[in-house]
């Protein structure tokens, strides 16, 4: 799926009146893992109609590149997991 049917839904984050999808496909990690897991949970919401391996697939993209060579060893499974692992990592990070 493209961008048909969302491109009038305005991302709440853009000053300059971009739509979700394009909000969505443009977000990259700049804080910590749940800030850019709350902003991407945010922004799907807007679209419920985009296939859960976009999701999948933009969720990574997004990520800074450190965080998503750690997946590699953890191998999760879907975007729920992907998420949770990350969230888990990043707290054993803080740790040690």
């Amino acid at each position: 799926m493209g961008e048909e049917g969302v491109e009038k839904i305005v991302c709440p984050r853009s000053s300059q009146g971009l739509c979700a999808y394009h909000c969505l496909l443009n977000l990259k990690q700049e804080e910590l893992i749940p800030k850019f897991r709350a902003e991407f949970k945010q922004l799907a919401a807007y679209l419920p109609c985009i296939p859960i391996e976009v999701l999948e697939d933009t969720y990574l993209k997004g990520l800074k590149l450190e965080i998503k060579s750690e997946l590699t060893v953890y191998k999760p499974n879907g975007l729920g997991e992907i998420m949770d692992t990350l969230v888990q990592f990043e707290i054993h990070l803080q740790i040690v």
